[in-house]
């Protein structure tokens, strides 16, 4: 999360449950293009 934010301004957070997913807040603030960046940039994670 820490690297999503500091080089693309993505800001996530960990879902509280068994194993560790991500949880995006998006709004209408946020254009389609910065939400498949979004997705570009968490599967280059693994």
């Amino acid at each position: 999360m820490q690297k999503l934010h500091q080089r693309h301004h993505i800001v996530a957070s960990v879902m509280p449950s068994r194993e560790s997913l991500l949880r995006f807040g998006t709004t209408i603030l946020n254009t389609p293009e910065q939400v498949d960046q979004a997705i570009k940039e968490v599967a280059a994670l693994r």
